[in-house]
């Protein structure tokens, strides 16, 4: 997806709308690829919706997330515990990724950060960059103990995110 021109953000004390043209003339469009996630609850409903930041997978009880980490179907991860954990695309990286640690990404770097929240285990695993049209499958491994809650608001038994321009994967 196209989008563009990139703005600068401006505001507060000092910015006048004449010089609108003049950072418009500077700007640069800018190529976004939003993530697809695809989700499936207890009961077997599917979900979809389509995120431009990032998509966090939360935990809603006292109790940590036992995930399953997979990467284009290859299992990187047998278990990690953690609060939860989030996809980001290079928009969201300076938003809810930052916040838990995660790298600042550039606009047009093609990848987007995998980045656990407040991991306990493996303890010090920080999460990792993957390709921007990379398939991520997180599995819940206990979802009665800790119900979690994703972009769609639902208790997930899994869930799946690739780029959205790629519907093929």
């Amino acid at each position: 997806m196209r989008i563009g021109p990139h703005l600068p953000a401006r505001a507060g004390v000092g910015f006048k709308p004449a010089h609108f043209r003049d950072i418009l003339a500077a700007a640069q469009p800018v190529v976004l690829h939003p993530l697809e996630m695809r989700a499936v609850d207890e009961q077997g409903t599917s979900y979809r919706a389509i995120a431009f930041n990032e998509v966090s997978l939360l935990r809603e009880t006292r109790q940590a997330a036992k995930l399953r980490i997979r990467v284009d179907g290859v299992v990187r991860i047998e278990e990690l515990m953690a609060d939860g954990i989030l996809v980001a695309t290079p928009v969201g990286s300076t938003a809810y990724n930052l916040s838990a640690h995660g790298p600042i990404i550039p606009l047009g770097a093609g990848v987007l950060a995998l980045t656990p929240i407040s991991a306990f285990r493996p303890r010090r695993w920080r999460g990792a960059l993957l390709p921007h049209e990379a398939r991520v499958g997180i599995e819940a491994l206990e979802f009665l103990v800790a119900f979690l809650q994703a972009y769609v608001f639902a208790m997930l038994t899994c869930m799946y995110l690739n780029d959205a321009l790629h519907p093929g994967h």
